[in-house]
Formats: C-alpha cells, structure tokens, sequence
C-alpha cells in the first residue's frame, strides 16, 4: 500500500497543480488530503510495518487473509 499511496496521491497533486482549470476550493481541499495521505504513507506506515514484525503481530493480519480468502471462496462463480 505504500507506493500506490505516495504515487497516487502524488499525481493527485501534480494534476491539480500543473492545470489552472483544477483550482478551486474543493480541489484544493482534495489536494490537502492527497497531501495528508502521502504523509501518513511516508512516515506512519512503514513504522508501523516494523512494529508489527518486531512485536509479532502479524498473526492478525494472517487472521484476517485467511477469514477474508474463505469469504471469497462462498461467492458462487468463484
């Protein structure tokens, strides 16, 4: 989630900025969180990535994988 966060939200600022015709209030406002979003992916998520591994609390995501792959399992066609 790291890249697809900092690159989206980077090109969420870059097209609002580079076209006049994109600046308003509410892109702006949209920009703002774009910005806010990039910074929680720059310094929260791969701190909290390390905590997790160091603490050994990857055995709730491996939970939620494994609770999520057996509700996709139940969708008729799949």
């Amino acid at each position: 989630m790291y890249c697809p966060g900092v690159l989206g939200n980077s090109l969420i600022v870059w097209i609002v900025l580079c076209n006049p015709r994109m600046r308003n209030v509410t892109n702006y406002f949209i920009v703002n969180l774009a910005v806010a979003d990039i910074l929680v992916c720059v310094f929260c998520l791969p701190i909290t990535l390390l905590s997790n591994l160091l603490s050994g609390k990857l055995h709730t995501y491996t939970c939620i994988r494994v609770v999520s792959e057996a509700a996709v399992k139940q969708i008729p066609g799949q």
